[in-house]
């Protein structure tokens, strides 16, 4: 399997496991992309992380005052200490 410059060799034991590999691969390529394949923002290979919809507890900062915002609602918002 190719694409663009990337190969795969898939090995299997009998003809029936080839078929089946390929009717899979024809089959994916010829549904529309929605739900397993789609761009990201920027152009970027990977999706944004660190966001609410993804459910991670992480966040990435690109410079201070915004981390310190953060920091400062995070503490505001606390329960206990």
């Amino acid at each position: 399997v190719s694409c663009g410059n990337r190969t795969i060799k898939l090995r299997t034991k009998s003809k029936a496991k080839v078929r089946d590999w390929v009717a899979s691969i024809n089959d994916a390529g010829l549904r529309p992309p929605e739900g397993w394949c789609y761009p990201h923002r920027f152009g970027a290979f990977a999706p944004p992380r660190g966001l609410t919809e993804d459910g991670s507890q992480a966040q990435w900062f690109i410079d201070g005052q915004a981390a310190f915002e953060a920091i400062a609602s995070s503490i505001e918002e606390a329960k206990s200490e």
